[in-house]
């Protein structure tokens, strides 16, 4: 595990207990904590996404090709 990442938030574990268990993934040890250890950067990304595009705004992976 990074020694770099932080530490999740408190009651991360419960609540990802229990989507597992729902989702009826078996996660040893060493799985729970690398999803521990990726949440934070989970959270980072998804914190980064624009959140003030009208509905119909174009994907940023689309190209618009010009007909010459």
């Amino acid at each position: 595990m990074s020694q770099a990442a932080p530490a999740p938030a408190a009651g991360w574990g419960a609540e990802v207990s229990a989507l597992a268990r729902h989702a009826a993934l078996g996660l040893d040890a060493a799985q729970f904590a690398q999803m521990a250890e990726a949440l934070p950067h989970l959270d980072a990304m998804l914190a980064a996404l624009p959140r003030d595009l009208p509905f119909g705004a174009e994907p940023a992976n689309t190209t618009h090709l010009r007909a010459e």
